[in-house]
């Protein structure tokens, strides 16, 4: 007696990709309930925190999952780019499409053309200046936008898809020899100079929130700012050590300090959603924000250390902790530290990367012999192989 298509379709949602592949194949009925979007939806969201397919349907989502997994994804080489200042970036976009923001003449420092990484056409050109904007400090990049600091202290955002600048702030002026941060997502924009901090709400685009961290005790140096639904999180420097400084979003006064000392590596300061990381001393810590607004250490993961080695680059995407180190990437989920997918994967001494449920784009940072940023090689990983154009003779991969 063959069990209900709905019943049926209960016990495969509780399957991975993987072996709910395996049931596909075993008759037309099996094959016809592992097809139902209800129960893709089930099995990706087991592996990804998604609130819907980042594209297509839940079936295909599921599909990009299991390459992701398994390790199958289209490799896509791209041509070196020029992609060689602080003001100068990468855009990987949930549909895959994989963007670069360079300056195409050095001699116009207030000039950016945004370029498809794949077929690099020029789409757009964003010039700053035309905006007020002044020298650029310091900037940071969420989605499509674009948030930068002058060097007036002014902040900037500007939407990379259109070329419009979709907002401005006046902030504080940051002096030579200060320390400064800028971070941004939907909501808020967070800049710091030295010890403090303010918030802009971007929904009612205002300033919301001032703050000084460490208030009335010797000179923090804040290093790097991030922030979960609850506080805005800042690496803070006074000598001797470093502390993560969880201040509260409704009462900045109220402040939880973790010291972390001085292995904390404060590029792998990153957050998203609820979660912050921190990589320290050959030890990914994974920080929540909790549903009843602590903030607290929840998962940690051995990182092998080599000396002398690059300190190693780490990404947060929605459920899922993303760690480069020496020679090897990994993937788990923070939810319940198990590993998605660990593998060797010898990308160079220097390497960054951005990641999403379709794709990995990673870029291979090359060094002159004075340690100066000379090119990139980027490579984009589809697991969606939905990228339809190859790159032509001469674009090269660096795998």
């Amino acid at each position: 007696m063959s069990l209900p298509q709905d019943v049926l379709g209960y016990i495969f949602s509780f399957l991975n990709p993987e072996d709910l592949g395996s049931a596909a194949q075993v008759c037309r009925g099996w094959n016809s309930t592992s097809q139902l979007e209800w129960v893709c939806q089930n099995v990706a969201r087991s592996i990804l925190d998604l609130s819907e397919p980042s594209q297509g349907t839940w079936k295909e989502q599921c599909l990009s999952l299991h390459r992701w997994k398994m390790w199958k994804p289209l490799e896509v080489p791209l041509p070196f780019s020029s992609v060689h200042t602080l003001e100068e970036f990468y855009v990987l976009l949930e549909d895959t499409t994989a963007l670069e923001v360079v300056r195409p003449d050095s001699s116009r420092q207030s000039l950016f053309s945004v370029r498809n990484l794949i077929t690099h056409e020029e789409l757009r050109q964003i010039n700053v200046q035309q905006y007020g904007c002044a020298d650029i400090f310091w900037g940071a990049v969420h989605g499509t936008i674009w948030t930068i600091r002058d060097l007036n202290g002014k902040i900037f955002q500007f939407d990379i898809k259109t070329g419009e600048c979709i907002n401005q702030f006046t902030g504080e002026a940051v002096q030579d020899g200060q320390s400064s941060d800028i971070y941004s997502n939907d909501d808020e924009i967070i800049a710091s100079v030295q010890n403090r901090g303010q918030i802009w709400d971007l929904q009612q685009r205002r300033l919301s929130q001032t703050f000084t961290i460490g208030e009335g005790e010797e000179l923090w140096d804040i290093w790097g700012t991030c922030s979960t639904p609850n506080f805005v999180l800042c690496l803070a420097k006074k000598p001797g050590s470093l502390f993560i400084f969880a201040v509260n979003k409704k009462d900045p006064r109220i402040q939880t300090r973790i010291e972390v000392g001085f292995g904390a590596k404060p590029n792998t300061f990153k957050s998203h959603g609820s979660y912050c990381s921190l990589l320290i001393q050959g030890e990914l810590h994974v920080y929540e924000d909790t549903p009843d607004a602590q903030f607290q250490l929840v998962r940690t993961h051995r990182v092998q250390e080599v000396p002398g080695s690059w300190d190693g680059t780490v990404r947060l995407y929605r459920n899922w902790v993303c760690l480069h180190k020496v020679d090897t990437f990994c993937v788990f989920d923070v939810r319940s530290g198990k590993e998605v997918i660990s593998l060797k994967k010898n990308w160079g001494f220097e390497v960054r990367f951005q990641v999403n449920a379709q794709a990995l784009l990673v870029i291979h940072m090359v060094s002159d012999t004075f340690g100066r940023l000379k090119s990139t090689m980027p490579c984009l990983y589809d697991f969606s192989r939905r990228v339809q154009q190859k790159p032509s003779s001469g674009w090269c991969s660096f795998m």
